[in-house]
């Protein structure tokens, strides 16, 4: 079993077969394998098991959008899978890889499709609202995540989320660009939580 394995399982089983998935005929739905979703899993599934480099990963990204006329579902789509990456792996080595090809996307040349009139990769649209999203402190995944749902996985998820968030902020090549750049400050945010709110003033 490959290092991606239970997270590809997650992703197709669980959000993108809710979403996507076909009736199989038996009253179950299942993601098709040659549907965009699958397709965006296996990339990064290749990038975690370092089957491929992150600007080979990038690359095959951005093919797969070029005939995509649904823009802006790709991308959210390709950042909900991204980061429950993030959250999903602890591995220092994964969470770099991660960093690295989010870089490479943004380094990517313009691209144009029929469903975007606007330059592509350097703006990544929709990256920082969806980081946003996620970046509401460790509370969120109790309550609206079915996985994890205890407090200490909940916190396991946060430092992931952080240590991430660090590895971003010392990458020079993230520093060009304006939706990668001066993460540092989401750290400062996280100090901010803890000392503003203890435990016994959290909310489950």
């Amino acid at each position: 079993m490959s290092l991606s394995s239970d997270w590809a399982q997650s992703q197709r089983n669980g959000w993108l077969c809710y979403l996507y998935g076909e009736d199989t005929g038996t009253g179950t739905k299942e993601l098709p394998a040659q549907s965009i979703q699958s397709q965006l899993v296996t990339i990064l599934s290749n990038l975690i098991d370092k089957e491929l480099s992150p600007t080979e990963c990038a690359t095959k990204t951005a093919v797969l959008l070029r005939d995509e006329s649904d823009f802006r579902g790709f991308c959210n789509n390709l950042w909900g899978m991204y980061f429950g990456a993030v959250e999903h792996f602890a591995s220092e080595d994964v969470l770099q890889a991660l960093v690295y090809y989010i870089v490479a996307l943004a380094q990517l040349p313009d691209a144009m499709n029929d469903g975007h009139d606007e330059g592509l990769w350097k703006d990544l649209p929709d990256f920082k609202l969806n980081l946003v999203e996620r970046f509401q402190g460790p509370e969120q995944y109790t309550r609206k995540h079915t996985s994890p749902a205890s407090p200490e996985s909940a916190a396991a998820t946060w430092l992931n989320m952080n240590v991430w968030t660090e590895l971003m902020a010392r990458n020079e090549d993230a520093q060009e660009f304006g939706d990668l750049a001066g993460y540092a400050v989401l750290g400062l945010q996280t100090l901010i939580m803890a000392l503003e709110h203890s435990p016994e003033t959290r909310r489950d």
